[in-house]
Formats: C-alpha cells, structure tokens, sequence
C-alpha cells in the first residue's frame, strides 16, 4: 500500500508516520526533508519560513516525482508533510490504481492560536523542535497560518472526497483513528 499523509504543521502526522514505521514496518519519507534540502540551493526559492500553500505548490514538482517513483517501486510506503494538498493528490492519483493509495490529511480548525500555542508548549517532541527557537510572539502568527491551511484543508478534501482528521480535541484518540483508517 502507498500511504499520503498531509496537513498543518504541528497536526501529528510525523507521530502516525513513525506509529506505522514501528507497528507495521512501513517505511516513510517526511517532506520536510525536500525542503530542507531545497533551502540550500536559493534559486529554487523554497524555503521552511514560505507561506505554507506557496511553499507546498513549488515542493510539488518534486514532491509528485518522487511520489510517483515510490508508488511505482511497488512496495509499502509512506509520503508524509504540510508538502501536499487534495487537489495535487487528487490529480496524482488520475493515473494510478487508487485501491493501492491511502490517502488523508490532518489539522485543528476548532483551536484558536493560543489554546495551539499551549499545546505545543506542553508537548516540545525534543530537543531539535523548531518551536522552541521561537518565541510565543513570533509562533503566534504561525500557528494561525496552520489554522488557515486546516481550514483550507477540510474544505478543500470535502471536495475531493479525501479523509480529514481534525485532532483540535482528544489529539491521541484521534491518532489512533488515523492509523486504524491508514492499517485497514
């Protein structure tokens, strides 16, 4: 099965695609990578600190290669990050057996920013989590893009007919929802 996991920042899909990595043995690629990679070559112009939807159109182009590399590879895979959008997905998925996909997205469109700001603070992943470079002031806007683009998100895979986990509330509850709709 290949697996699409997109959404906001900060929305849990690093811990479902770790959860899957773990329980069932699926290897993942986290987007975030690409951009990583990109941020050193500036005349790509992609770069972590790019609104979220602008940023996610210019990783596509290379996002949709090498998802289309890993689908063709046959084998259980995982694509996860804020790199994806139901329309790129949903397009995508035009020329392919859609029965081997999995595909949904994630994000808190029933928070404000700093009832999300709370949360992060109280649950840093380690050491290397970006948000503590930040200050509250300076993650206050962030957060409400992440807002925006789960808001975006839920319309937009109402649209396409794609799954869309909010995770505003019982956040662990809904992670095992996740993975439950990704493992049947």
């Amino acid at each position: 099965m290949f697996y699409i996991i997109g959404g906001a920042p900060r929305s849990g899909k690093s811990t479902i695609a770790r959860r899957l990595l773990v329980e069932k043995q699926v290897a993942y690629f986290p987007m975030d990578a690409l951009t990583t990679m990109f941020e050193s070559d500036p005349s790509l112009g992609i770069n972590h600190a790019m609104p979220i939807l602008e940023k996610s159109e210019k990783v596509w182009r290379f996002a949709g290669w090498l998802a289309d590399h890993l689908y063709t590879l046959g084998k259980d895979y995982l694509l996860e990050g804020d790199g994806f959008t139901p329309m790129r997905i949903h397009q995508f998925l035009q020329d392919r057996d859609a029965s081997k996909i999995k595909v949904c997205f994630v994000g808190f469109t029933e928070l404000s920013p700093q009832e999300k700001l709370k949360i992060i603070r109280e649950n840093d992943q380690d050491e290397n989590d970006w948000t503590k470079e930040c200050s509250d002031e300076e993650l206050l806007p962030m957060i409400l893009e992440m807002i925006d683009l789960s808001k975006y998100l839920k319309a937009e895979c109402e649209k396409y007919g794609f799954k869309f986990f909010d995770v505003s509330h019982d956040f662990l509850k809904v992670q095992d929802e996740i993975f439950n709709f990704l493992s049947r």
